[in-house]
């Protein structure tokens, strides 16, 4: 469809020192081994570039910056981003951000970091991320930002704590990172954690830091690239919410303009694969959405067509058919959300038993489970609730029923 094709994709360079957990923080982002080996192209000694024609963001990996290697890494990083200049390339081949991804666990920077920070990587919105934050203390990961904001570099648009691997599911304090006392209450049922000496508490949950690293880089890439780049990730479900609900009132808006049954056609098959796109359903949505969009213009009457000539009762029509966009939404939504409970289970079960399956066996079940889970969600996709959630847009308006409907709240998606 022409949507996905015409779909540009942000280009995303991550690079860092060896052992930063580049590699499992790119897999934790975007749901999929990428950064598997033998998978990307190499470009240089240095940089490889991992794209393929379903995945919506371009990245570029650079190799893990190693002792000995500082000259060559200069020399080749300088090469990399000449052949991305803005004004030699179209912006849309330039590089949009940078994530450099520091070892938190090792509490060091080093200072040739700063040298290729400050020569190199700030040609670029820049972004530092310090991975491994679960198990590293909060001394120094404070240490390091002040760091890294000493260096007032221009174009730095923020420092983030990360975990793309946790060890472990709560944190574990030995002391208290307010005032060092060992005096603590542990309350591992509430999760939480009270220091005897100053009165400081703290939640022990983990929180992995991703959803607001992809939120702040989708604030810095340019807006034509935001769509491509909020289905690429699978961490930030809010970002998928707020452009789903972008596209259902665009639509609401251009249905204004349609005065033919092939301009309906184009819009409600545009809305759809839209949709479609931005949870990752990818050919099988769209493709469905397109048929979707064709019968339900083939079911108006020549009355009803005629009626678009003339922009009679053209309110109905709209409403009707944003009632299908919003259905069509929840069932995405819920879809995504349900395959993500599978495989996340799935990776759970696999490191918990010791019992030796073939690959065939496992992904046989896995393919099963979510095509069960397809047809479960999709056959709520039918004509009674449509009329439900159109009845509801007559009586409240549409910003009402998006409100009530975009909410996807932190109790749901920890549940």
């Amino acid at each position: 469809m022409k949507v996905s094709k015409g779909l540009l994709k942000p280009n995303v360079l991550i690079t860092g020192i060896t052992g930063a957990g580049k590699s499992s923080l790119i897999n934790a982002i975007f749901g999929k081994n990428v950064a598997e080996t033998g998978t990307g192209v190499p470009l240089t000694q240095h940089f490889t570039k991992y794209e393929s024609d379903d995945m919506r963001v371009v990245i570029y990996d650079s190799k893990g910056l190693e002792h000995g290697e500082f000259e060559d890494f200069m020399n080749t990083t300088d090469h990399f981003f000449e052949s991305h200049k803005p004004g030699t390339v179209s912006e849309t081949d330039t590089i949009h951000v940078v994530w450099y991804i520091v070892n938190s666990a090792h509490s060091r920077w080093e200072p040739f970091e700063e040298v290729i920070c400050r020569k190199l990587l700030n040609r670029a919105p820049l972004m530092f991320v310090l991975n491994k934050a679960d198990i590293s203390s909060p001394r120094d990961r404070k240490g390091m930002k002040k760091l890294i904001h000493d260096m007032r570099l221009p174009h730095c648009k923020g420092v983030f704590e990360t975990i793309a691997q946790p060890t472990a599911k709560l944190k574990n304090f030995e002391v208290c990172p307010e005032c060092g006392s060992d005096d603590l209450v542990v309350r591992t049922k509430l999760a939480s954690m009270r220091c005897e000496a100053c009165g400081h508490m703290e939640s022990l949950q983990q929180v992995d830091g991703l959803a607001e690293l992809i939120e702040a880089t989708c604030k810095v890439i340019p807006d034509v690239l935001k769509g491509a780049f909020i289905s690429a990730q699978n961490v930030n479900f809010h970002l998928k919410e707020e452009h789903s609900r972008k596209i259902l009132t665009e639509f609401w808006g251009a249905f204004a303009q349609v005065r033919t049954p092939t301009k309906l056609l184009k819009v409600v098959a545009q809305m759809m694969a839209k949709l479609s796109i931005i949870w990752e359903f990818k050919r099988r949505g769209q493709e469905y959405g397109f048929f979707m969009a064709k019968d339900l213009v083939s079911a108006f009457t020549w009355k009803e067509k005629l009626n678009l000539l003339f922009q009679n009762k053209i309110e109905v029509q709209r409403t009707h058919i944003t009632a299908l966009g919003i259905l069509w939404y929840r069932c995405l939504r819920t879809f995504t959300w349900e395959l993500l409970r599978i495989w996340s289970q799935n990776s759970h079960n696999k490191q918990q038993t010791k019992e030796k399956k073939s690959k065939t066996t496992t992904n046989s079940k896995l393919n099963e489970s979510c095509s069960l889970v397809f047809k479960q969600i999709f056959s709520h996709l039918t004509e009674q609730n449509i009329l439900s959630i159109e009845t509801a847009i007559q009586h409240k308006g549409l910003e009402p029923v998006l409100n009530e409907d975009m909410k996807w709240t932190d109790e749901e998606i920890d549940e």
